[in-house]
């Protein structure tokens, strides 16, 4: 992807062109201040599908990082472990009947 590199100045100084750019071209806007990369500009729609990939990876890794324990013994209890956890829970719950 080549990047769309303009300085902070030009985008402050005259924002509507870039703002156009980026919404035609659905592509980040990089902008710069003194040669280094500073701010990256998105549109909506772009920033929400890319935090939503994001949350749907740090998920699969989590999973992964789950089933790689479960594999591995560690990190993991029986199920007689869980139902009597899960009972002692229920008992001590307030607003229940157990």
């Amino acid at each position: 992807m080549a990047h769309n590199i303009q300085t902070f100045d030009s985008f402050t100084v005259n924002p509507a062109p870039h703002l156009e750019r980026l919404r035609a071209t659905r592509q980040p806007l990089f902008l710069s201040v003194d040669q280094g990369d500073e701010v990256v500009v998105l549109d909506a729609d772009t920033y929400r599908q890319t935090r939503l990939r994001s949350e749907q990876m740090e998920e699969l890794l989590a999973t992964r990082e789950a089933v790689d324990d479960a594999i591995a013994g560690r990190n993991c209890r029986s199920g007689e472990q869980f139902w009597a956890e899960f009972d002692a829970k229920m008992t001590n719950t307030p607003g229940t009947d157990g």
